[in-house]
């Protein structure tokens, strides 16, 4: 596997991470805005790739862009404007490349 190509990061995404905030009732915990990037977006039903439509019900979608350290911490991420949980993240070979997130559609 290699880096993604300039013709592939189509899509922007904003991905956030989770802080513990101390309250006056508690700790709670909050989203906090780690990086944006561009990226590949790609849904599956079945068999069938699209990469046209961000909108995922039953389907498995994933987000991949270029490896960093920091990214796989990720709980959250925001691609056109609708938020996905991240249910696994994958390190795509062994040279530290590319990562994938396995998304759930945030209801």
């Amino acid at each position: 596997m290699y880096r993604l190509r300039a013709s592939q990061k189509r899509h922007r995404a904003k991905l956030f991470n989770e802080e513990k905030v101390q309250g006056k009732r508690g700790d709670s915990k909050k989203l906090v805005l780690l990086s944006t990037v561009k990226g590949l977006f790609i849904k599956k039903r079945g068999d069938k790739d699209s990469t046209d439509s961000l909108e995922v019900s039953t389907a498995q979608a994933t987000f991949s862009c270029d490896y960093r350290a920091n990214f796989e911490s990720v709980v959250c991420i925001e691609v056109g404007g609708i938020r996905y949980n991240v249910s696994d993240v994958t390190n795509v070979d062994l040279a530290n490349v590319k990562l994938m997130f396995d998304l759930e559609r945030n209801l």
